[in-house]
């Protein structure tokens, strides 16, 4: 459960002090497996996004709070791979009175691990 959590924080938490918006990716490498690494590092070379100056500028970050994961009874489960649900609350602040702060916005995924080599459990795919 502690990776699919730290998966849900690092793909959703970004920061005004972040180099870029794809920064989280380096967050996420440690608890996803190679073959979403390389997925992820694909996706650096995407759009910044319309409103990453703007992000900067009033100094924001986004934040899950209240993060938890289940696994379902009715999900499929073997000894090396796990679909866990996990969910939070997306907050974003920014420091700068004024700023266009979205509402709080309720973020769920359906998330497969596999047991790594290493006996860790790492996200191996979004299924939902």
């Amino acid at each position: 459960m502690t990776s699919a959590i730290a998966w849900l924080r690092a793909s959703r938490e970004l920061s005004y002090r972040d180099a870029s918006p794809t920064e989280w990716i380096d967050r996420a490498l440690p608890v996803v497996t190679g073959e979403l690494q390389r997925q992820y590092q694909q996706a650096r070379a995407g759009s910044v996004g319309a409103d990453w100056d703007d992000f900067v500028a009033d100094r924001c970050r986004t934040t899950v709070e209240g993060p938890a994961g289940v696994i379902p009874a009715e999900a499929p489960r073997t000894a090396s791979v796990v679909s866990v649900q996990v969910t939070g609350n997306l907050r974003t602040s920014c420091d700068v009175q004024g700023a266009a702060v979205p509402p709080v916005e309720s973020v769920a995924a359906t998330i497969e691990l596999t047991r790594s080599s290493d006996g860790l459990w790492r996200v191996r795919q979004r299924l939902y």
